[in-house]
């Protein structure tokens, strides 16, 4: 574990770097839902948070971009394509 004077130094020195992988405390308890089910769909996201389909698929999109999760591609019973999130733990 990094000390805090490292974890400092690393701000300082990327504060772009950081601004960028910042994400708000609902995004945070998001991630925390797919990593504590091991996996979460959209619909499941939007039950869980009480948020509309959309807003969940974009909270997940975003968290996807920034490297905070991972997805599989799925085929839904109605033929189309469903995402499964993964938290990366890494």
């Amino acid at each position: 574990m990094a000390t805090d004077y490292e974890i400092r130094r690393v701000i300082l020195s990327n504060q772009a770097r950081v601004r960028n992988l910042m994400i708000s405390k609902n995004s945070i308890s998001l991630y925390k839902f797919c990593r504590e089910m091991g996996g979460a769909m959209t619909y499941q996201i939007a039950d869980e948070f009480n948020i509309s389909i959309q807003s969940a698929s974009t909270r997940l999109k975003k968290l996807l971009d920034l490297g905070y999760l991972s997805r599989n591609e799925l085929t839904a019973e109605s033929g189309g394509i469903e995402y499964m999130y993964y938290a990366n733990e890494r």
